[in-house]
């Protein structure tokens, strides 16, 4: 009984982030989903020998199209 009213004080406490939730459409999974997409490339990618391979491995996978610039080693990107 004592977790109950534990859980039902935290809604009670929280209970305007709670409505704003499920009233709006608005989340930040996608973000913490590529986030956590990121964390796990740069862990797998640990030998790559440039920033620039992580980048664009990361590029490809949110489907980017993928440019090399023909004057430097930049990489450009287009949606």
């Amino acid at each position: 009984m004592k977790h109950i009213i534990q859980k039902a004080a935290t809604l009670k406490k929280h209970r305007e982030y709670v409505i704003n939730a499920i009233e709006t459409t608005y989340s930040n999974a996608s973000v913490e989903g590529n986030n956590n997409i990121i964390k796990t490339f740069k862990k797998v990618s640990f030998g790559f020998r440039s920033f620039r391979n992580l980048r664009a491995r990361i590029l490809l996978r949110n489907r980017y199209k993928i440019c090399y610039s023909s004057s430097s080693n930049e990489l450009d990107t287009a949606a």
